[in-house]
């Protein structure tokens, strides 16, 4: 879904601040707030981090 809607996108990993958690990620630029909430409901994901440059990275909860 990522790539035929062109965005660019790389692997990352996501990790507890404690580093007792973590999982497979991925970066991905140009998403929108709406379209970051809207790829983490249709993944089925608890939540997204959204951020944009410069600014403070949030958590996005997702609906499910």
């Amino acid at each position: 879904l990522l790539t035929a809607s062109q965005y660019k996108f790389y692997p990352a990993m996501g990790r507890s601040v404690a580093g007792d958690w973590e999982e497979p990620s991925l970066l991905v630029l140009g998403l929108s707030y709406d379209m970051a909430r809207s790829f983490g409901t249709v993944f089925e994901q608890n939540a997204v981090v959204f951020g944009e440059r410069g600014t403070v990275v949030e958590m996005i909860f997702c609906d499910r």
